[in-house]
């Protein structure tokens, strides 16, 4: 399985991204081993990293290493995780966002929907000609065990931005919620939010109250591939 994996970090003079994690392509947690990522224009960083076969999950994080002084520094938080089926033959599209303690991100650990969440925008580097499937994932600790996490949109395949169009997402591992949507052509751009959801009824209980998340796919580029959005 081949995973492109794609974040934004601004670096200084001497410093090189890399990602590390469980599998032995990442380095098995020896930093010294890690993956290198190759920069690719304004503040991105990419790298296509082929992974055994047999291989479904992997956790990972990422980290700056500075060639001026020898230390390599990890993002802030808890590893991140990636799993996929046996029987998965499209390409996979990560789009990361860096953890830094300090980053307003992070308040998904302290509290998930303030103005302090995340809402750039995406430009996703796949397309498709009539859907395209897109996973959302978004990590927070502040769901009660009687709430769901759902996502609401603008387009049709979100819902239109009704509440009895919010789709629920699953419970994952480590505070992560997850959903696969294949979206249409006709939906982008898109923008969209998370909501708080009662889990027996799935009535929204609570909206993000920061500006819309949006998407806008880059329609040039493979139809056979699946485009992990990540809010960390």
């Amino acid at each position: 399985m081949k995973i492109r994996f794609n974040i934004d970090y601004t670096t200084f003079w001497g410093q090189r991204l890399m990602i590390v994690g469980s599998a032995s392509e990442l380095g098995s947690w020896k930093d010294e081993a890690a993956y290198e990522l190759t920069f690719v224009g304004g503040s991105t960083w990419e790298a296509d990293v082929e992974f055994a076969k047999g291989t479904r999950s992997i956790t990972y994080n990422y980290l700056v290493f500075n060639e001026n002084t020898g230390v390599y520094e990890r993002e802030f938080g808890v590893a991140r995780e990636l799993k996929w089926t046996a029987t998965e033959k499209r390409q996979i599209y990560v789009k990361d966002n860096w953890r830094d303690i300090q980053h307003p991100q992070n308040t998904f650990y302290t509290s998930p929907f303030k103005n302090a969440l995340i809402s750039d925008d995406f430009a996703a580097k796949n397309s498709f000609a009539k859907s395209k499937t897109f996973q959302f994932r978004l990590r927070t600790k502040k769901v009660a065990a009687n709430q769901k996490v759902g996502i609401v949109g603008d387009s049709l395949g979100l819902g239109q931005w009704k509440e009895e169009g919010v789709q629920l997402l699953q419970r994952g591992s480590t505070d992560t919620w997850y959903i696969n949507l294949a979206l249409p052509a006709d939906d982008f751009p898109a923008a969209y939010k998370y909501v708080l959801c009662d889990a027996k009824t799935g009535k929204v209980q609570e909206w993000e109250t920061s500006g819309d998340r949006s998407l806008t796919p880059n329609l040039k580029a493979q139809q056979e591939s699946i485009t992990v959005i990540s809010h960390e």
